[in-house]
């Protein structure tokens, strides 16, 4: 943590040193924008997803997905060079299992407060995010399995992404761990990285994800996804139908011990 304020602190004193062109409360549009293969984003989803086979006792290889969430743009501050803008996003992600009626097999929530800083075609972020997981209590009931993991991680992440053009991204993201796990000392640093593409207009969209997350087994994660968007510039919304394929841990934290393959066709809402 002092560490982390001894970075953040000079960064802010120079901030406040420059001179201020506009100050923008509640922006329509988004500086940063949810990564469109990050299947925990925040944004608002329903998915139908098929696994290859289920690893979690208890379960079948089908899921129901529903996440509920979004980014609320707060300020957004424009200097000679470069544009600021504070921004915060929460989210909870249910799986169920219809075809053993469990109607909450699992669920994640996330918290992410960040800063963005947008230079031309470079745009950097630090945030602090918070993930809690959990088992459904139905689960529990209708198996017995109530072992929990009690899967919770607080971190600062920085992030760094360039777009090739207005509608090609490339990212790399680092999450510093900030509290201590039952996982071992091994655990600190997540790694995310992908290349997306999303047109200006309505068309065919494709972004492809990878995540290195120590607590789920030191493993790369890899999600791709691809299909249509319809993009309402005036409200910065873009809507997309999205077929995804999936491969590595469980995307639910509480299952962290399994890997799953799975293909899933969804819709999803980006406000």
């Amino acid at each position: 943590m002092d560490m982390i304020q001894g970075l953040l602190l000079p960064f802010f004193t120079f901030l406040l040193s420059l001179s201020v062109d506009t100050v923008e409360y509640s922006p329509v549009d988004k500086l940063f924008a949810p990564y469109i293969a990050d299947a925990l984003a925040p944004r608002m989803s329903l998915t139908v997803e098929q696994l290859r086979e289920s690893q979690i006792a208890g379960a079948s290889t089908s899921r129901l997905e529903f996440t509920t969430g979004t980014y609320a743009k707060l300020t957004r501050i424009y200097f000679s060079n470069f544009i600021l803008e504070s921004d915060i996003g929460a989210a909870i992600h249910h799986s169920s299992d219809p075809r053993f009626r469990t109607d909450i097999l699992g669920y994640d929530g996330l918290i992410d407060a960040g800063i963005a800083i947008k230079m031309d075609r470079l745009l950097f972020r630090y945030a602090y995010k918070h993930i809690s997981s959990h088992r459904g209590d139905e689960y529990i009931i209708r198996t017995g399995n109530d072992f929990r993991h009690d899967y919770t991680r607080n971190e600062s992440a920085f992030a760094a992404a360039y777009y090739l053009s207005e509608a090609v991204r490339s990212y790399f993201e680092i999450g510093i761990n900030l509290a201590k796990t039952e996982y071992d000392a091994n655990t600190r640093f997540r790694y995310q990285l992908g290349l997306e593409y999303q047109p200006l207009t309505n068309g065919i969209f494709a972004a492809i994800d990878w995540q290195r997350t120590p607590e789920w087994g030191g493993k790369m994660s890899t999600n791709f996804t691809t299909g249509y968007a319809l993009v309402d510039s005036e409200n910065a919304r873009i809507y997309r139908i999205a077929l995804s394929l999936y491969h590595g841990q469980d995307k639910l934290r509480e299952f962290s011990d399994t890997d799953m393959t799975s293909l899933s066709l969804g819709f999803s809402l980006d406000l």
